[in-house]
């Protein structure tokens, strides 16, 4: 995240590193969809999280847990992978502004639960279209929730397959 022209001086950008497991349940069947439960360790870094960090009481670091079912459907003669997950965070801006509503009175600072789906639609075997939604807490510290409010984050994206090992991606994505 690039906070350039903000009043933070020095270098303005922020960072989310990421350390996740993830772990399968089952195998996909017929009409069983395949389940996993994972969970991401997130530290944000730069003036902005130190920032937050500093005025409102914020955390730089949290673990998000979550439980996730895929499933690949066939409609209208394509293949269409479904993904629905239950993500538990105190994540602001996906971890970008910190973890938590910090320590101001009324600032929420416990997990939310927030569901996240997605689908992509394979329209060849090298052409895949698709679109994925996830509601964000909002971790608000007043009563209006104007401060450190999101809205939902919802991305559409074409992927062409050359190979195995090489994709091409293009996406539109709002982070909320």
């Amino acid at each position: 995240l690039n906070v350039s022209g903000s009043s933070l001086g020095g270098n303005n950008t922020d960072n989310v590193d990421n350390l996740g497991l993830k772990v399968k349940l089952n195998d996909m069947g017929d009409s069983m969809p395949q389940f996993a439960l994972g969970l991401v360790y997130k530290k944000a870094s730069g003036p902005l999280a130190d920032y937050l960090n500093t005025a409102l009481g914020t955390n730089t670091s949290s673990t998000d847990v979550y439980a996730a079912a895929s499933k690949i459907v066939n409609i209208g003669g394509k293949n269409v992978l479904l993904n629905g997950v239950l993500r538990a965070s105190k994540a602001n801006q996906m971890g970008l502004l910190d973890f938590g509503g910090g320590t101001t009175a009324g600032s929420k600072t416990s997990y939310s639960i927030k569901p996240e789906v997605s689908a992509e639609i394979f329209a060849s075997d090298n052409v895949i279209f698709g679109a994925e939604y996830r509601a964000q807490p909002s971790n608000g510290v007043t009563a209006t929730d104007t401060v450190l409010h999101q809205n939902a984050a919802y991305d559409f994206n074409v992927v062409y397959v050359a190979s195995k090992n090489f994709t091409l991606t293009a996406a539109y994505v709002s982070l909320g």
